[in-house]
């Protein structure tokens, strides 16, 4: 029996964690100015400067994305009133008695008071110490590998 060698995880890219929202967006200026192109930011709110620092085209996905959210909303609501009347019409018009389907889900936010940038390992000028440096020096709290 051949023991086969453990794969080291690969570095996906350098977070670093910022305190302030305009923390994040000089961030990502300064990175783009940098030349660095392979980047991302996560915050627990939109931030609309965020999108021309990050160097983002527009797309035509936020009209799909409506269209599709219409249309799912559309069949759900016709499927719940549908099982509400097929339901009344089995109980001889008695009332429905509460089900928890007719209930929103709650989302919780992961991360409420912080603000998260992201340069991708495979970024051509990504070089681990040196974007580590950077990123220290753009006034991050902590930078952290992340593996992929």
């Amino acid at each position: 029996m051949s023991a086969e060698p453990a794969l080291a995880p690969r570095l996906y890219g350098l977070v670093a964690e910022f305190e302030a929202p305009g923390e994040l967006v000089t961030a990502a200026r300064r990175a783009r100015e940098e030349g660095y192109r392979r980047m991302d930011a996560y915050s627990p709110f939109p931030i609309h400067e965020l999108t021309a620092a990050l160097g983002l085209r527009r797309t035509r996905l936020p009209l799909l994305v409506f269209a599709g959210g219409l249309v799912g909303a559309g069949v759900a609501l016709l499927m719940q009133w549908f099982s509400a009347v097929l339901g009344m019409l089995r109980r001889n018009g008695l009332p429905m008695p509460y089900h928890p389907i007719f209930n929103a889900p709650r989302f919780a936010l992961a991360s409420r008071d912080r603000f998260f940038f992201c340069i991708e390992a495979r970024d051509p000028k990504f070089d681990p110490e040196r974007t580590s440096r950077f990123l220290a020096n753009l006034g991050a709290r902590v930078v952290s590998e992340v593996e992929e």
